[in-house]
This record gives C-alpha cells, structure tokens and sequence, in this order.
C-alpha cells in the first residue's frame, strides 16, 4: 500500500511511502479510547476530548459544514469512493490548525493545553498529540 505523508508537516512536499497492509491495520485499527469517570475522552499526550466544550464543538460543525458536499455524493459502491474518501481526510486536516515541533517552536501557537479544540484551532504538539 502506498500511504501519502501530510503536506502540511513537510513543507507542502508530497511523500509517499511504500508499508505493508497488515502493518496499518496492527498500527493503527483498533483505536478505543479511555472514557474518562466525566465523560471526556483520554487521548494520547495527556489530551482530553470533552464533546460539550463549545471550541470542541465548533471544529465539530466546521469539519461537518467541509464535508458536507463529499458525503452528499458519497456512495461506497462506486469505483470512485476511495478517492472521495481520500479527498475527506484532506478536507478533515484543512480543518485542524495544528503542527508539529518538528517544524520548529512558534511561539504564536498554543503548546500547553489539554484541550483537542483548542489545539486544533492555533496548536502546536509532538506526533502523538498532534495524531490525537
């Protein structure tokens, strides 16, 4: 499987890398989160994703509102179904303002909170942070 690096962590380069399917499916499927005694969820890195925190809820309507053409013409019989799929990931990232330090420190970003809404909308984290 040929699996496409993210532009926006690679200075809008696109990197593909060849990775084998069963080793996606170990690394990356089943994703259960531990649902904390309050009802948040617990990422990884310390981040918690509270689904009543209204930040939380606007990057909600917001990532609906961009897929909302997409999912109106989505139909997982046709041949064309995995490049929509594709094109709402895209769509899904565009929708996070969150980096990595791996591009370096911007200070104008917030680094130090437990919030997932407001690391997406002008955040900064390590890979896991950043993944959650």
């Amino acid at each position: 499987v040929v699996v496409s690096m993210d532009p926006f962590e690679n200075y809008g380069k696109e990197i593909s890398l060849d990775v084998k399917k069963k080793d996606i499916i170990t690394l990356n499927n089943p994703h259960i989160f531990h649902k904390e005694h309050n009802g948040k969820l617990s990422l990884e890195d310390g981040i918690h994703c509270d689904y009543k925190n209204k930040l939380v809820k606007a990057k909600m309507v917001e990532i609906c509102l961009c897929l909302a053409p997409l999912v109106d013409k989505l139909d997982f019989r046709e041949t064309d179904c995995l490049e929509m799929q594709k094109e709402a990931i895209r769509r899904i990232r565009s929708c996070l303002n969150i980096v990595t330090f791996q591009i370096g420190v911007d200070r104008s970003r917030l680094a130090r909170s437990d919030c997932v809404g407001r690391l997406a909308v002008n955040g900064q984290g390590h890979c896991h942070g950043v993944s959650s």
